[in-house]
């Protein structure tokens, strides 16, 4: 046995990446239901032939987005818990493709875009799909087509990961809107306090999230990894409804709107989305251990995992960074001009965008490196190569300075950012800046970290 067939989980990942694709599945539906939903009330008011037309158009695009990303979720949970996970992955890419269509169907058929404009929007859409199924298809994933087995920690490590690193974006981007609301509205009125209290609410659920995902990490006993999953689960269900329940009361109370509602409900639905995925994930394996040793589940065999949790990561590093450079690698070889003066002419909405465009200001060309070799670095760590410490490493450090590089006036002028009344533009500014490191960080010191795998994972006896 070679040493990166040692390293190499059971499930080569599967599992973290079925579950990075059942929360993606949902936050995408979710959006395309609010899409299609504000398209439609904002069509009804046009009335008329173009607007009747141009309602059938929005029905066929949000129809065919719920239906993708509905696909995208199943074909998620069939990695985890399926029996025939390649054949839903295979309706997923179909789908995609029926929804691809449709996009072009109305932004080429109906709004006349030249093709140069097309390009980077439908490689956008079908890069995952299609890459997803060349993927399955690698002589690799052959012997999984029937059932992907489970990792030797049953994939806990991997999904404990990604808690991590999702619960420490929901700190900071919590704390940010607290900070903001704080600072902006007046500390007044009903709705002022239920909005505090849905923030609050949602701080308290992240960090559980990190709490659930630290102790998945270092812990050994797996009946404490599963209450702390469970735990956080629990509480994210209830301020998800708390959360939807408190913006409800406040829009009643400020301007009843259809619009707004909708909005709700989608918001409720997304922060639904992954503590159901995670409950019942922590759950069903803990459950399949206790029938598999007939209710003593301290005679379960368990093993920490070989690969530190670290090919659910590189599935993760490798998605995201797909997915960008399908974007902006054609959009800038091919609209480089068109996006030059784009950006030029909003100059004046420049720290907007530097919110949510970390590179703007710097060439493209800076984010589009940073994604290949993020993309490099997950393929490593799938592989789980002899290059993978060295690939994680180098890509955790490289974009953490190139972070801090791209963030460096903002960090320079925080000094007269407080000074001159710029509070609230320094703490967003940071708070973006920290978003921004913690992939790399996470990656960086998860690919440094040392444990002995063959340590047994257990269940605290009674």
């Amino acid at each position: 046995m070679t040493d990166q067939s040692r390293r190499v989980p059971a499930d080569r990942g599967l599992s973290g990446l079925g579950l990075i694709m059942q929360l993606c599945g949902s936050l995408f539906a979710a959006m395309s239901a609010m899409f299609g939903v504000f398209m439609l009330i904002q069509l009804g008011h046009l009335g008329g032939r173009a607007g009747g037309s141009m309602l059938m158009y929005m029905l066929l695009l949000a129809g065919t987005g719920i239906a993708r990303s509905l696909m995208h979720r199943q074909a998620g949970a069939d990695l985890l818990y399926g029996t025939s996970p390649f054949a839903s992955v295979k309706r997923y890419l179909i789908m995609s493709l029926v929804n691809t269509g449709a996009w072009i169907l109305i932004l080429k058929g109906e709004a006349s875009l030249p093709f140069s404009f097309l390009l980077p929007f439908i490689s956008m859409l079908l890069a995952w799909p299609i890459a997803l199924t060349v993927a399955l298809n690698l002589p690799a994933y052959q012997g999984m087509r029937d059932r992907v087995p489970a990792g030797e920690d049953k994939g806990f490590e991997g999904a404990s990961l990604l808690m991590l690193m999702f619960g420490l974006i929901g700190v900071i981007g919590t704390s940010v809107a607290l900070y903001a609301l704080w600072s902006a509205a007046p500390h007044s009125g009903g709705w002022f306090m239920l909005l505090m209290v849905s923030l609050l609410v949602l701080l308290v659920r992240s960090f559980l999230h990190v709490n659930a995902g630290l102790l998945g990490l270092r812990e050994t006993r797996l009946d404490q990894v599963v209450q702390s999953a469970n735990r956080y689960a629990d509480f994210g269900v209830i301020a998800a409804f708390v959360t939807g329940g408190c913006l409800l009361i406040s829009v009643m109370m400020l301007a009843a709107d259809i619009t707004a509602m909708v909005g709700i409900a989608c918001i409720t639905w997304m922060l639904l989305a992954w503590p159901m995925t995670v409950r019942r994930f922590f759950s069903e394996r803990q459950f399949a251990d206790i029938l598999a040793t007939n209710g003593d589940a301290t005679k379960s065999e368990h093993r920490r995992a070989p690969d530190l949790g670290l090919t659910t990561l590189g599935w993760f590093l490798f998605g995201t960074a797909l997915v960008s450079l399908a974007y902006t690698l054609p959009a800038q070889v091919f609209l480089g001009a068109e996006l030059r003066e784009m950006r030029g002419s909003m100059s004046e909405m420049g720290m907007l965008g530097s919110i949510f465009n970390p590179v703007m200001g710097h060439s493209p060309w800076f984010g589009i490196g940073l994604s290949a070799f993020q993309l490099w670095a997950g393929i490593e760590l799938i592989r789980m190569g002899e290059l993978h410490r060295i690939a994680a490493t180098a890509f955790g450090a490289v974009a953490t300075a190139v972070n801090l590089y791209i963030f460096w006036p903002m960090i320079s002028n925080l000094g007269s950012l407080g000074r001159h009344g710029g509070m609230g533009e320094m703490v967003v500014m940071l708070a973006v800046l920290a978003m921004q490191l913690i992939v790399p960080v996470t990656t960086l010191i998860a690919a440094n970290r040392s444990h002995v795998p063959g340590a047994t994972a257990r269940f605290t006896s009674t």
